[in-house]
């Protein structure tokens, strides 16, 4: 069996190959960096690289003419996807399937936030103003979870035990656990006019990509709030910072953007109503272990040459 050569470009690129080569032996010969320079000097020698999408472009890809697998270390493939230097016969998988805990939590975490309004809380605090009003619950009202996959699927019921009544809305109409109905996505306008609450959870593609627009917008409910947890390029920014800024909307959580980082200068930070969080989703204190886990059933595969059996193949 030849050895496969195999890098990992991330942040905790150390921790993932050290537990890799103590796992795969001589199976592969692994390198590891989180700088991008060194990661493009050694991408041309690699038949494997493992990164997280959003490091990804298509200058960077165009060195790894020997690739034959990308794993992604996040749930997006979107960047690997729409590559037109990535070698076309490359597997690609992705880490999906690890993110439902913690993505549950986030959007748990910013409607208790933003329907309790915590900013203005913390200001209080900071002002030593005693100011106490009436906090409305998560109880009773109305989810729309737009998305329905791995993600939605843990989330849904999570939101249930909150006594929250969930609508999701996908391609088609069908049924699942957690979900009180499913509707098909062209009824979204409807469905949004009922929402107390709308997350988003579906991946960016061309039937996605500036969907919540002005007019879709338009068609929530003054009071209702948007938490958008999966991709940046879905929500019209421009359009939500008019509709906060003019009191249509009541509040939103966004922790992806069409550029991220999100720029200093960006007017979305100080508009009002407005959580911005650091695209920290999916981020975990266990999220290494899972992810590495995923990776070494993968690496295994892959390495017996079963690349047809790789688990999350994206294609």
């Amino acid at each position: 069996m030849s050895v496969r050569r195999l890098l990992v470009f991330d942040e905790n690129a150390h921790f993932y190959a050290q537990r890799l080569q103590a796992e795969l032996g001589d199976a592969y010969e692994i390198a590891a960096t989180n700088d991008r320079a060194k990661a493009q000097r050694l991408l041309p020698h690699q038949q494997v690289l493992v990164v997280p999408d959003t490091w990804l472009d298509d200058g960077f890809l165009a060195a790894g003419a020997g690739l034959a697998w990308v794993h992604s270390l996040r749930a997006g493939v979107d960047r690997l996807l729409a590559s037109r230097t990535l070698p076309a016969d490359a597997i690609v998988t992705s880490s999906r399937g690890i993110h439902g805990p913690q993505m549950a939590e986030t959007a748990l975490l910013l409607m208790m936030a933003l329907a309790r309004n915590l900013p203005r809380m913390l200001q209080n605090q900071e002002e030593a103003r005693w100011e106490p009003w009436p906090q409305p619950l998560l109880e009773g009202k109305h989810v729309v979870i737009v998305g329905v996959g791995s993600i939605a699927q843990v989330v849904a019921p999570r939101c249930q035990a909150f006594g929250m009544r969930v609508t999701g809305v996908a391609s088609t109409a069908r049924e699942l656990p957690g979900f009180d109905a499913i509707r098909p996505r062209a009824e979204l306008p409807q469905v949004l006019a009922t929402a107390d609450f709308v997350v988003l959870l579906l991946p960016l593609d061309e039937r996605s990509r500036g969907l919540f627009d002005a007019d879709l917008l338009a068609a929530l409910p003054p009071h209702a709030i948007l938490v958008n947890l999966s991709r940046g390029g879905i929500v019209d920014e421009q359009a939500l910072r008019a509709a906060l800024d003019a009191g249509r909307l009541a509040g939103a959580g966004m922790d992806v953007f069409a550029t991220e980082p999100l720029p200093a200068d960006s007017a979305l930070w100080r508009t009002p109503n407005l959580i911005v969080t650091p695209h920290i989703g999916g981020y975990a204190d266990t999220y290494k272990d899972k992810a590495l886990a995923l990776l070494l059933e993968n690496a295994r595969a892959f390495a017996q040459g079963h690349g047809q059996d790789l688990r999350n193949r994206m294609r």
